[in-house]
């Protein structure tokens, strides 16, 4: 997420759907894609992406990648997801029932 480089943070959020009404207070981009919902980061701010983080946190642990796919403001499809999951950078994922937190970085060609 620099000037060089692009990227956005995406978060599903493992446990809502579209319509539920915990998601009238999330204050991060959410964007849906059939019964799935997904938080955007696109600034690079930390702040802003701690925020994404905390709120897809649920029961059932967190993911998130960092992908230089570019994900349209104007609403994402399957198709961006899978593009998004090929271009990603960073991976980052927690479990259920524990307070680490694993990395995985792609290589620079």
């Amino acid at each position: 997420m620099t000037a060089e480089s692009p990227a956005v943070w995406l978060a599903p959020d493992s446990l809502a759907r579209p319509g539920d009404g915990i998601l009238k207070r999330v204050t991060v981009e959410q964007q849906f894609v059939d019964d799935g919902v997904y938080l955007v980061e696109r600034a690079g701010d930390v702040d802003r992406i701690a925020a994404t983080w905390g709120w897809a946190s649920s029961a059932a642990g967190q993911m998130g990648l960092v992908t230089t796919h570019v994900l349209p403001a104007s609403g994402i499809d399957a198709e961006d997801l899978r593009a998004a999951a090929e271009q990603a950078v960073l991976l980052v994922m927690t479990a259920y029932d524990g307070d680490g937190i694993i990395f995985f970085r792609r290589r620079k060609p």
